[in-house]
């Protein structure tokens, strides 16, 4: 036997409304279909038979997750060290300008191969970028990163 889940009255078999309140017999959440019980509202489970209630539970959002804040010492040592290559942009998530450091870099060693440049002026084409930038990352010129989140400072733990 089932029951209406719209008002717990048993349904007739194979009965498509009920005859008590007219509902389509699958149609309500407020009674087990299985024994009539009235169902605690949001609940999963009948508690008198312990059936499933067929009521849709939504899903909860996740957590958001901690951002975890980029190093500021670790910026500035990628710019100063490897500045040319704009790994410290990218570290620090603007890798638009990591790119035009990337290009640049390859120009200035393209133009010192065929001639164009002396060495030494490729390099400091290719290097003086990324190493202004790791020096103001280092003495606190850059406070954030690319997406405006503080950047750590020497002393802090990463939360």
């Amino acid at each position: 036997m089932s029951y209406c889940k719209n008002c717990g009255q048993p349904l007739a078999e194979g009965a498509a409304n009920c005859t008590l309140c007219g509902c389509p017999a699958e149609m309500g959440i407020a009674h087990c279909g299985h024994c009539g019980e009235k169902l605690v509202p949001g609940s999963m489970f009948c508690v008198k038979c312990g059936k499933p209630s067929g009521v849709p539970v939504m899903p909860q959002p996740p957590a958001p997750q901690p951002k975890k804040r980029r190093s500021r010492y670790a910026a500035a040592a990628f710019g100063i060290v490897m500045g040319s290559f704009g790994v410290h942009n990218f570290y620090i998530g603007n890798s638009s300008r990591g790119i035009a450091q990337i290009a640049i870099t390859l120009a200035a060693y393209w133009l010192v191969m065929v001639g164009v440049l002396p060495a030494f002026g490729g390099m400091l084409l290719s290097g003086l970028w990324g190493f202004i930038e790791g020096v103001l990352i280092a003495v606190g010129d850059t406070k954030t990163d690319a997406e405006g989140n503080a950047l750590r400072q020497w002393n802090e733990e990463n939360t």
